[in-house]
């Protein structure tokens, strides 16, 4: 069974690209990391809730860890053997654009 493009690794000159493009989201092991820190638990859970929103309609899901005012985003395609793709490039941007629209 063949993967389709989409969900071929990218090599890590395409990671340090789309990078430019994504303040502060760090490439590391095998996956796109980016801490988030709001001003309450509130704030915090409504920006999980967008990402949920977001995630869910593009059918990728990024990894979140919640430690009250802070988010961590975790993505990698479990698809491509956990590492990134072209996938996690387009959620994160996905992320961006709901994160520069609070």
């Amino acid at each position: 069974m063949g993967m389709t493009r989409h969900y071929q690794p990218l090599s890590p000159d395409e990671i340090a690209d789309a990078l430019c493009s994504l303040p502060d989201w760090e490439f590391k092991e095998a996956w796109l990391r980016k801490t988030f820190t709001f001003g309450s638990f509130d704030e915090a859970v409504q920006f999980i809730n967008r990402v949920a929103q977001a995630s869910d309609g593009l059918s990728h899901h990024p990894d979140i860890y919640v430690r009250f005012r802070t988010v961590v985003l975790i993505l990698q395609t479990h698809q491509a053997n956990h590492q990134v793709t072209a996938h996690d490039v387009q959620l994160a941007r996905a992320i961006e654009n709901l994160n520069s629209a609070l």
